[in-house]
This record gives C-alpha cells, sequence and structure tokens, in this order.
C-alpha cells in the first residue's frame, strides 16, 4: 500500500508542477504564438476543473479512474481516488489557473460581469 501511495503522491505533485509551469510560462511569455499554445493548454485544464466539479461528472470520473487502475489490478476505494482528484483540483486553483472561459465570454461581449 505505501508503493501506492508513493505512486499518487508522485503523480499529483507531477501534475501540480507541469501545471504550475505551464501558468508561469504563460503570464510571462512574450511571443504570442507561444502564448497561444499554452492558452490552449491551460483552457483544456481549466475546462476539466469546471467538468470535475459537477457532481455527476464528478462520480462518472472517479468511476471512469477506479475501472482504469482495475484493469492494472490496482484497486483503490472510491474515497480515496475521490480525494486525489479533490486536492488535485483544489491545488490547481489555487495556483492560479486563469479562468479563460470567463475572458472568452467577456471578449464576445455575451455576458458582462
Amino acid at each position: 500500500m505505501n508503493y501506492i501511495m508513493a505512486i499518487g503522491l508522485g503523480v499529483i505533485a507531477g501534475a501540480v508542477l507541469f501545471i504550475w509551469s505551464l501558468v508561469m510560462l504563460w503570464q510571462h511569455v512574450d511571443n504570442p504564438k507561444i502564448k497561444e499554445h499554452l492558452q490552449i493548454l491551460l483552457y483544456f485544464v481549466d475546462e476539466q476543473c469546471d467538468e470535475y466539479e459537477i457532481p455527476a461528472r464528478r462520480i462518472a470520473i472517479i468511476m471512469a479512474i477506479q475501472q482504469l487502475l482495475g484493469w492494472k489490478r490496482l484497486f483503490l476505494p472510491t474515497i480515496v481516488v475521490g480525494f486525489v482528484l479533490d486536492v488535485l483540483v483544489k491545488v490547481i486553483r489555487k495556483i492560479g489557473v486563469p479562468d479563460l472561459h470567463q475572458a472568452e465570454v467577456n471578449e464576445n461581449g455575451t455576458n458582462q460581469p
């Protein structure tokens, strides 16, 4: 079980570090082409976090991960998978991934805050 926990913590740390580096690059890069590509990646991350916050989608995502792990013969309780995903989404939100959906709506002028 310690082996599985170490892998889980490593995956979380790696994902958070990767996303943090994307955010830092996006904020400081001057090249518009690179910034556009980074914005696409961050848009995808933000979209996934938004979907995860919907309770029905959260359950579906947890079940899909459990099925994937079960195929590899790694059985983790639902509460553990849910906790890991909750922590990952909370850390991603804390890092400051820009809410690009809101910026897109404001540019179109359809939803002014």
